[in-house]
């Protein structure tokens, strides 16, 4: 059976440089995609994490005729070869940003609806502490956040599943938000190796994040190491202690989204402003990598009323009475490794 980035396009999609009517609106039938982050693409300068107000993008610009995911729900914004171009820098670098994919008025809807869940678990002292002033909290798999418009985007799963699989499984739905006093984290992995004493394997755990407010230098910007997902964890730090793993501070604007591997060293920042700093995290991994303390766990009636491509990302996970069953108290505790 062939697969949804198998599918060609309508259209071959072809790579242009920015044209003169660039600025104009664009001919009926056709659709411009805005700039990919590539850490390492021509014409773009990098910053380290004390000039994060240097890093520019750079100016890749396509024009692309639309065409519907297989499924006939969602408009696919990439062309399958530019899925691969993305697919490309990730392997290389270890991540990838998608700028300006998922629709603000959905996200403004997701803050509003987090604020008052974030203020209720740090009353009860509900969060998983990830440094000071800085909380873990599993988002309720209901109406609000199990939004298959997100988690089932055709874009962010045609690099995951380009990089981790064709038959990847979601297996988290969280946040990181950094308040006020928060302090650096110590730089780390989110998770082991596979096996001990061997060359690192390709990806099979993902973090696409995504923030719920423009993200700043002052707010806490997310801070990551280039190529080192592919370096076994005592490499790694020995590069980065050695100075040729640098740190780079990735700003991000309400919309992008950031396709990670989840080995790649990294921390997070202080938040030095009055308002919380909220990221979302959605974990996909290859469909025989789980690990019990992350999960979400899927109310039946919520599952029951998913399309079938979200049931199928979500076949592992365990089935609730209730979406937030966290509520009391995180099981995901354990999240940084340096080997």
């Amino acid at each position: 059976m062939q697969s949804d980035h198998d599918a060609p396009p309508r259209q071959a999609c072809r790579r242009t440089r920015a044209p003169e009517w660039w600025d104009r609106p664009a001919e009926p039938g056709t659709r411009r995609v805005l700039p990919v982050l590539s850490l390492k693409s021509e014409g773009q300068v990098l910053s380290d994490a004390r000039s994060l107000p240097d890093i520019h993008l750079a100016k890749r610009r396509f024009r692309l005729t639309p065409f519907r995911h297989s499924q006939g729900t969602q408009m696919q914004r990439y062309a399958p070869e530019q899925l691969d171009d993305f697919a490309r820098t990730f392997e290389r670098d270890g991540l990838v940003i998608l700028k300006q994919l998922l629709p603000k008025e959905i996200l403004q809807a997701w803050r509003v609806a987090f604020e008052p869940l974030l203020n209720a678990r740090i009353s009860a002292g509900a969060t998983a502490v990830r440094g000071q002033n800085r909380h873990y909290i599993t988002l309720p798999f209901d109406a609000t956040f199990a939004d298959e418009r997100i988690f089932c985007n055709a874009d962010i799963l045609g690099v995951v599943e380009r990089v981790a699989g064709s038959d990847p499984v979601m297996c988290q739905l969280a946040t990181d938000t950094p308040l006020k006093g928060s302090t650096y984290q110590d730089v780390h992995r989110d998770t082991p190796a596979l096996f001990d004493d061997y060359p690192e394997t390709p990806s099979f755990q993902l973090a696409v994040n995504f923030p719920l407010c423009d993200v700043t230098a002052q707010n806490g910007p997310f801070e990551t190491t280039i190529g080192t997902h592919r370096m076994r964890g005592d490499e790694a730090m020995k590069a980065f202690e050695a100075g040729e793993a640098p740190l780079r501070a990735i700003p991000m604007e309400l919309g992008d989204v950031m396709i990670r591997d989840v080995r790649a060293l990294h921390r997070g920042t202080p938040n030095t402003t009055d308002a919380p700093r909220p990221m979302v995290v959605i974990g996909y991994s290859r469909s025989w990598y789980f690990r019990p303390e992350v999960h979400i766990d899927v109310p039946q009636n919520v599952f029951d009323r998913l399309g079938n491509r979200a049931k199928r990302l979500l076949r592992h996970m365990p089935r609730s009475g209730v979406a937030d069953s966290q509520a009391a108290g995180e099981q995901y505790v354990d999240f940084a490794y340096k080997e």
